[in-house]
């Protein structure tokens, strides 16, 4: 005989309300309580209390029952909790972990004199310091004084949470160099009125020099013209530590001595000794202008060549021909004239070369000696060189020093010069250098050529009937792209004459009149062209069989 349970409404009612108030308790109770950091070490977890199972899970997977857990390492710990209804409710989580530490590091000099104090210094901001080093060495402060060689230790805490702690180190060597070698090289002797160079050793190094009517200078050679002794002070720039001292006398006399006779020559003169087609005749030999070109850069600050000779004649035969360029090409053929006369070069053609510097010269604008324009020019060319080359200004004072440079060079202005076999003629251009004679005013030198003109390629002998030898110049002061060839009138190449980079200087290309494919050509007229950088190279050789 089955029996009937018989559950009345508001009982089942209340018992269903219980149930879902018990759930809804136990949902807005899932929280985990403690802290949520291990800074300073394990600590407690909790889960709410009430009448539950608890089920915990750990970061390594580990389970536990109980209503509060230890936590020891960082990560995500999870809480599920049951009640004794059967419903589950959760996760509840909490992450923990430990904060980052800062970034240390220290900034100082890993080097400094022995007897000297250097700072070294930790990160700024809101740190804590604790600092350690030799012979039980401590600081607190973010940057500390030291004074004796050894490693540094800092220990970089965050104020705010001074749990972490990063570190670093920072070693400092105190030592005594050995002091530069010093030594000063010029004359010991000068005549009145002519200034001598002393120099101090080329280096890295820093230079204070003292003598005689106050004198003083930092540069590495100095130009002196008053008797006495001249003192330098010679420093290491890597460590300025230590220091050298070394002194040179200088004696002043008035030497009377018989001046030279003048004897000047124009820029394109010494261009044309650049010409290796030139005959031996005609030019100074290779090694006595490489020892020319040599003394001029020497004597001259705004001239830097690492290839002397090259760089000469690639100066006296600029490219494009700016007035900057010109300027410096004058500029530089009267420093030849004077160093041929100081140098006793031989004879060109049966002419002497000499330019005595204490030689006034009167012309438009200047009325000084030629060794004073030479060091005032120098000095200005420097100042110039910072400035646009198309700087008004900047022009106008490149034809004040081609103007004055052009009548130096042509003897004007000062007196008598060596006698010549025929009239200056009022030229100086490219031309003049490799047709032997100029047909070109000053005015053309004077003249706002920004734009470069196409270079006329010159060959000698020209017309030929076995080979003819082309000359041309590359300028400036780094290797150029070069690509010459021959062409004849239909516009079709016959032969390449030159391909690849060539250093700056006078260059020759050989064609012996045979074309690429090694037959003698047809006489005729035939063209050269090409470019040697972005300069343009034009020219007509005639062949005759």
């Amino acid at each position: 005989m089955s029996r009937h349970i018989r559950i009345r409404p508001h009982a089942l009612a209340a018992a269903l309300a219980l149930f879902f108030f018990a759930a809804s308790d136990a949902g807005a109770q899932c929280l985990i309580t403690g802290a949520s950091s291990l800074c300073n070490g394990p600590v407690q977890l909790c889960g709410p209390a009430g009448n539950y199972e608890y089920e915990w899970l750990d970061p390594s997977g580990n389970y536990s029952f109980y209503p509060c857990l230890t936590a020891s390492e960082p990560g995500v710990y999870s809480l599920v909790l049951y009640d004794i209804y059967g419903g589950s409710f959760g996760p509840c989580t909490v992450s923990l972990g430990l904060p980052e530490p800062p970034a240390c590091a220290i900034t100082g000099p890993a080097s400094a004199c022995a007897g000297s104090t250097v700072e070294l210094c930790g990160p700024q901001g809101d740190f804590s310091y604790a600092w350690s080093g030799p012979n039980g060495f401590a600081g607190s402060a973010a940057c500390v004084q030291v004074s004796v060689s050894g490693t540094y230790a800092l220990t970089l805490r965050n104020v705010a949470d001074a749990c972490v702690a990063s570190t670093c180190e920072h070693a400092v060597r105190f030592e005594s160099p050995e002091p530069p070698a010093c030594a000063i090289t010029g004359p010991a002797s000068a005549c009145a009125g002519s200034p001598v160079e002393l120099c101090g050793p080329q280096g890295d190094f820093s230079y204070a020099w003292s003598g005689p009517s106050g004198f003083t200078s930092s540069a590495a050679c100095v130009q002196v013209s008053v008797g006495g002794t001249y003192v330098l002070t010679l420093r290491s720039l890597a460590n300025a530590c230590v220091e050298s001292v070394c002194e040179h006398p200088v004696a002043v006399e008035s030497c009377h001595q018989q001046p030279l006779e003048n004897c000047p020559k124009p820029a394109w003169f010494w261009m044309r000794q650049c010409l290796a087609a030139e005959p031996s005749g005609h030019r100074l030999a290779p090694s006595q202008l490489a020892a020319l070109a040599a003394r001029v850069d020497a004597g001259a600050r705004i001239f830097d060549w690492s290839d002397a000779s090259a760089e000469f004649c690639a100066t006296l035969h600029p490219r494009p021909a700016t007035l900057r360029a010109r300027a410096k090409r004058q500029f530089a053929a009267v420093h030849a004239n004077v160093c041929a006369g100081e140098m006793g070069l031989p004879a060109v053609e049966g002419h002497a070369i000499a330019l005595d510097p204490a030689t006034r010269v009167q012309v438009r604008d200047v009325s000084t000696t030629v060794g004073a324009w030479l060091a005032s020019t120098d000095a200005r060319l420097c100042e110039l060189e910072a400035l646009d080359r198309n700087n008004r200004a900047a022009k106008e004072a490149y034809r004040q020093i081609i103007r004055a440079g052009w009548h130096i060079n042509h003897g004007r202005g000062m007196g008598p010069v060596c006698g010549r076999s025929k009239p200056q003629r009022d030229v100086d251009d490219d031309s003049a250098a490799l047709e032997g004679e100029g047909n070109e005013p000053l005015a053309a030198e004077l003249a706002d050529d920004e734009e470069a003109r196409p270079e006329i390629a010159k060959a000698m002998p020209n017309p030929f009937s076995v080979a003819t030898t082309l000359t041309y110049v590359v300028s400036g002061a780094s290797s150029q792209e070069v690509a010459i060839a021959v062409y004849d009138l239909s516009g079709r190449m016959v032969r390449e004459l030159a391909r690849g980079s060539q250093a700056p200087g006078v260059h020759e290309a050989r064609w012996d009149g045979v074309g690429a494919n090694g037959a003698r050509v047809r006489s005729g007229v035939y063209f050269v062209r090409g470019m040697v950088g972005s300069q343009r190279i034009a020219g007509q050789l005639t062949v005759l069989r």
